[in-house]
């Protein structure tokens, strides 16, 4: 195989120079004549993906590339599975990319067809700029002649293509003109289901852009936009479904699927049990019934289970508690691969060589939210006793249930409030206790009640809000307190909508955050939040720890290594605490997914 520079490829896209791109990536493919693709090497995966992002069919056929090559990218097209099936958890810039070009397209092609009438529009895409918030912050911008443009058959080919279903049913889009594009098409559906339902339902192509809707509609909470004209609308509609089911009268699978891109079927009450009686038989609800009803049933289930081992009774802790219960965080997706050797000192003895020799047999996880964090860890060390402790039952029920699904067995879960743990008597090997204390009055003390819980020698992860980075979101928060906003879902959804179509500037509007109704309240809305800075790190654990360093995203460890060694090359093991104070100062951003660092008992 050919060695192809594919930091050019990317170079290339950035220039928007993307015939150059293709050609480059698809020469890394050829070897002897032939095309291949290996998904099971990463070099080959990785290009296959890049292909995948850049291409859609009727963009191929318009492009000024050699047949051959389209043969290649059309066997890619085919084999659309091998990359989202048996790898169907992608990077997220990567999926997100992928739509906002798909989008771009879209409203190119709809332009050629007379579909788009609002001007500023029509000039954002003739004049070939990037589709801004400004020009689609009215909500419906989307003004089309017709809304049967969605049974157009030429329309249907780009609204139901891999590049639409496969991002929208795998990821959260951070990218406001998508959610726009997608919140006016979901209304333009769902008048269609209300009054032509069969026509939808015989449209194949339409029921699988509708069952991708509504999986992206789950996994953002319900936080897209709904005006008064929609909410009636949904209401009529289950209104007639259920009334029609007293009757055995026929029941559209399509009317079942645009309920669940408004609000979740678990709480459509007089519907759910005919539901649960068809669901096995119809395919295109069945990943929805699954994760709406069936396993929300499931958590519901499990609460009672879940053992309380102190007291709650601080009065912050009681409202953060409040907040998980109605809206735990984050609802989480991703799959695990269930290491058989792993341990958890060697897996962080390989990050940070600093660290000295400890044989961790017992961990603990304080404010482990959802279950992510204990379960990843479980994943990579299944010989470990691990702890998960939090305020919230629900968010540890949603955790449960996750460990149940991987098969994950070596993790004890119960509901509890740091600053009373003592109570609980244990010593452990390791703590891991990531976006928890900077959601208490006194942090200060918390961290001090998992110090004494720590064996010597042992290791522990926390995770602080950087101020740098926070101060970012202050215009947001601001506008939110000064516009008394509420943190019901209603008021969220119109929340977003007055931020999105405020003359407010930021970088929160590619941040994931923004996108789903409990990350957004995490983010904005919290009931109780400090902020630290380096210094604050260095003060916290000077007297009981050695530091052995920063975690970081994978998507920008690298970059910020090599920055760091290129100021600071004295300090090869990157645990000077006032360098990395220095290089925050001019990269704001640099922690915003929070300060994420390792320590270790010193005695």
């Amino acid at each position: 195989m050919k060695v192809i520079d594919l930091k050019a490829g990317d170079l290339l896209i950035k220039n928007k120079e993307y015939e150059k791109a293709i050609r480059l990536y698809l020469d890394a493919f050829e070897d002897d004549g032939k095309y291949t693709i290996d998904p099971k090497v990463d070099h080959y995966n990785l290009i296959a993906i890049k292909l995948f992002i850049l291409f859609n069919q009727m963009v191929v056929d318009k492009m000024t590339i050699p047949d051959r090559s389209k043969v290649l990218i059309n066997h890619i097209y085919d084999n659309a599975k091998v990359l989202w099936g048996e790898y169907p958890v992608l990077p997220m810039q990567m999926v997100n990319d992928q739509i906002v070009e798909f989008v771009k397209f879209a409203y190119k092609t709809f332009l050629e067809r007379d579909l788009i009438t609002n001007a500023s529009l029509i000039r954002s895409i003739k004049s070939g700029e990037e589709i801004s918030i400004d020009v689609t912050k009215n909500a419906e911008f989307l003004h089309f002649f017709d809304p049967d443009f969605i049974y157009d058959t030429e329309v249907q080919k780009i609204l139901c293509s891999p590049n639409t279903l496969n991002p929208l049913s795998k990821s959260i889009i951070a990218n406001l003109s998508v959610e726009n594009f997608f919140t006016e098409l979901r209304s333009i559906i769902l008048k269609k289901c209300a009054n032509e339902p069969k026509k939808i339902d015989n449209n194949i192509e339409l029921i699988s852009l509708l069952k991708a809707i509504s999986i992206n509609c789950f996994m953002t909470e319900y936080s897209w936009f709904q005006n008064d004209e929609e909410i009636e609308i949904i209401e009529k509609l289950y209104k007639s479904i259920t009334e029609r089911l007293k009757n055995d009268n026929k029941i559209y699978i399509c009317e079942i699927l645009i309920l669940s891109s408004y609000k979740l079927l678990h709480e459509f009450s007089d519907i759910k049990e005919y539901i649960l009686k068809i669901y096995e038989k119809r395919k295109e609800i069945k990943e929805i019934v699954k994760a709406q009803i069936i396993e929300i049933d499931k958590e519901i289930e499990i609460l009672d289970s879940i053992e309380n081992i102190t007291p709650i009774e601080d009065e912050i802790s009681l409202k953060v508690q409040n907040q998980y219960e109605i809206y735990p965080y984050p609802r989480w997706s991703s799959d695990f691969q269930i290491y058989e050797d792993a341990s958890y000192f060697h897996t962080k003895k390989n990050q940070f060589p600093l660290l000295e020799k400890i044989d961790v047999k017992k961990i603990l996880v304080a404010g482990c939210g959802t279950g992510q964090h204990p379960i990843s860890i479980a994943a990579f060390d299944k010989n470990a006793e691990i702890h998960a402790i939090d305020l919230s039952k629900k968010s540890i029920s949603y955790g449960i249930r996750k460990a149940e699904e991987y098969g994950i067995k070596n993790i004890k879960w119960f509901q509890a409030d740091l600053l009373e743990l003592k109570k609980f008597n244990e010593k452990y090997d390791a703590i891991e206790s990531c976006g928890v204390l900077h959601h208490m009055q006194n942090p200060k003390k918390g961290f001090d009640i998992l110090t004494d819980m720590l064996n010597p020698q042992g290791i522990m992860k926390i995770g602080l809000y950087s101020r740098a980075f926070r101060d970012q979101l202050k215009p947001i928060k601001n506008f939110i307190k000064d516009n008394n906003l509420k943190k019901d879902i209603n008021s969220i959804r119109q929340a977003r909508k007055l931020i999105m179509t405020s003359n407010i500037k930021g970088a929160y509007f590619d941040n994931y955050d923004f996108y789903s109704v409990s990350s957004f309240i995490d983010l904005f809305m919290h009931e109780q939040e400090l902020d630290f800075n380096i210094i604050d790190l260095e003060n916290l654990i000077q007297d009981n720890f050695n530091f052995m360093g920063f975690t970081f995203p994978i998507a920008i460890k690298d970059h910020t290594y090599k920055i760091y060694d290129n100021l600071f090359s004295d300090d090869q093991n990157r645990i000077n605490l006032r360098n990395w104070d220095i290089l925050e100062n001019d990269e704001k951003f640099l922690f915003r997914s929070m300060y994420n660092f390792i320590i270790q008992k010193n005695k």
